[in-house]
C-alpha cells in the first residue's frame, strides 16, 4: 500500500491493457468525473479504454463490480472531510426536515461515524482504484495520467474549517485523521 496521495497517483499510471469505469462519490456541484471521461475518450491512446455509465455511491456496488470485472480500474474524486460534512449535513437537514446546529451534527457524526465515514475506510486503495481530490484535481490528474491537458473546471475553493468552531475542527481531524494523513496531511494542523 502507498502512503500519500502522490504515491498512489504515482504508481497508478495507466497501463496500455487496462479498462476504466468511473464512480462518484463527491457531492460536488462540479462534476470532474465529466471532464475525466471526456479526456479519456478524445485521446488515441484511451479512447476505448473508458466505461460508459457511472457506477453510484455504494460501497457493496463496487465490491460487487471489483469481483466481476477483475481488471477494471475504477476511478472517483473526493472532497476534504470539511467540505464532505457540510455537505452531509445540508443533505440530513433536507432529508429530516428538521434543524440541527452545524456543530451539533459534528458531535453526531463523531458518536455514528457511518453517517459521514472516512474514504480510505469505505474504498480502501489497492491497484483498482484511483482517487482524485477535487480541490487538487488538475494536480492528481496529471500525476495519475502524466499528461497536463485536461480542462477542468475550477471555482474559488472555499474554506470549509471556517464554518466549525475549534472543538468541531479538532474532532474533525480527529475523525478523519486516517483520510487527512493520507490526501490532506497539510490540514492537520
Amino acid at each position: 500500500m502507498t502512503y500519500t496521495i502522490n504515491e498512489h497517483l504515482s504508481s497508478s499510471s495507466i497501463a496500455a491493457d487496462e479498462i476504466f469505469m468511473l464512480f462518484g462519490i463527491s457531492n460536488n456541484k462540479i462534476d470532474h468525473l465529466k471532464t475525466i471521461s471526456y479526456w479519456f475518450k478524445k485521446n488515441p491512446s484511451t479512447c476505448f479504454r473508458i466505461v460508459e455509465g457511472r457506477l453510484k455511491h455504494t460501497i457493496s456496488g463496487l465490491s460487487r463490480l471489483k469481483t466481476v470485472y477483475p481488471n477494471v480500474r475504477f476511478i472517483t474524486t473526493i472532497d476534504n472531510p470539511w467540505q464532505r460534512l457540510f455537505q452531509i449535513y445540508r443533505n440530513y437537514l433536507n432529508h429530516t426536515k428538521k434543524f440541527i446546529d452545524l456543530n451539533e451534527f459534528v458531535q453526531l457524526v463523531a458518536s455514528d461515524l457511518t453517517l459521514c465515514p472516512n474514504i480510505l475506510d469505505d474504498y480502501p486503495l489497492d491497484d483498482s482504484i484511483i482517487i482524485l481530490r477535487n480541490e487538487h484535481i488538475e494536480t492528481d490528474f496529471t500525476n495519475f495520467t502524466k499528461s497536463s491537458d485536461a480542462v477542468f473546471t475550477l471555482t474559488n475553493p472555499v474554506d470549509y474549517r471556517k464554518l466549525f468552531n475549534k472543538d468541531t475542527n479538532d474532532c474533525i481531524r480527529s475523525i478523519y485523521q486516517k483520510d487527512l494523513s493520507f490526501f490532506y496531511p497539510k490540514l492537520l494542523s
